[in-house]
């Protein structure tokens, strides 16, 4: 490696720190969801250059976040975010498929939720856990301090208690998101500056194993004895195991949606606004994806 090449890399990285670290600032006051893709940038300049340039921008960004705003802040990004960007960015560099990639980032993205967690509440002695507790108490409260009917408190209080229930599924969902987005993205970037990476399969065309109903039907199974038995933690284990269920055959219950769409003539505005209007039926979606899970109404498994 020549010294202007050296150069070249260590400018990109240094660039890379600065400009993510004020982002990240002004997105934690304007627009906090637009941190999720945070790891983008590094994720680009690992594959371009190599993984450790990316590793040391994230570390320096962390550094700069614990000095100019908060030390949770740092530990949230270097290490939420931060590890699925050495992955994702190892494992495209590394040319492994698109599956293995999507699978590894998620396995990646739930330790790092569990690892983040567990440091903060360490270092601070909060718990995030507790935390969204506290928030819901406290939403509870309000709602009986405006005088809502006693029906209405006890179905918000019902919901509550399974949103708190539901935690471990919703971090889970989040990681299989949060996978998902930053590889999409980081792979359209690098395919518009010229790197041979292989596209992504267009989201119409997504199904899950074909095992997957049989494999369903057992964990139901099981799930169900456990609930019967009323093994430990079997209220939490049955609302999450369930919810996992309904997410992922709601997304190939999105995909048949979309499959659909794409053989009509409607606009892609209509289309758009179908989508959206789609998914606040999650049950229905997920019925969906689950029939075309056993009868394959796309046909997809014989282009295979």
């Amino acid at each position: 490696m020549n010294l202007n090449d050296k150069t070249k890399k260590v400018t990109e990285t240094a660039i890379i720190t600065a400009l993510m670290t004020i982002l990240v600032i002004l997105g934690l006051f304007v627009m906090p969801i637009a941190i999720i893709l945070f790891p983008v940038p590094y994720i680009i300049l690992g594959v371009r250059h190599d993984v450790k340039y990316g590793l040391i921008s994230i570390i320096g960004s962390g550094i700069l976040l614990t000095i100019l705003v908060d030390i949770t802040v740092g530990i949230f990004i270097t290490l939420l975010l931060g590890f699925l960007s050495v992955g994702l960015s190892y494992m495209i560099k590394k040319e492994f498929k698109t599956y293995q990639i999507i699978t590894g980032g998620i396995v990646i993205s739930i330790v790092s939720v569990i690892i983040t967690i567990n440091i903060i509440a360490y270092i601070t002695g909060i718990s995030v856990i507790g935390q969204v507790e506290s928030y819901f108490a406290e939403m509870l409260k309000m709602a009986q301090e405006v005088g809502l009917p006693n029906s209405q408190t006890e179905l918000l209080k019902n919901r509550i208690e399974t949103a708190k229930l539901t935690i471990p599924s919703t971090m889970i969902i989040f990681s299989i998101f949060n996978t998902y987005i930053n590889y999409w993205v980081s792979v359209a970037i690098l395919r518009r500056l010229g790197h041979n990476i292989p596209k992504i399969p267009k989201f119409k065309y997504f199904r899950l194993p074909g095992n997957v109903v049989t494999g369903s039907l057992v964990i139901i199974l099981c799930t169900s004895l456990i609930w019967y038995l009323q093994i430990l933690y079997y209220k939490t284990i049955a609302i999450n195991v369930m919810s996992l269920l309904m997410f992922i055959f709601f997304i190939q219950g999105i995909s048949v949606i979309m499959y659909l769409l794409d053989k009509t003539k409607l606009n892609r505005v209509l289309k758009v606004f179908i989508i959206i209007f789609a998914m606040l039926y999650v049950p229905i979606i997920g019925i969906v994806g689950f029939i075309d899970a056993i009868f394959d109404f796309r046909k997809l498994r014989k282009n295979i």
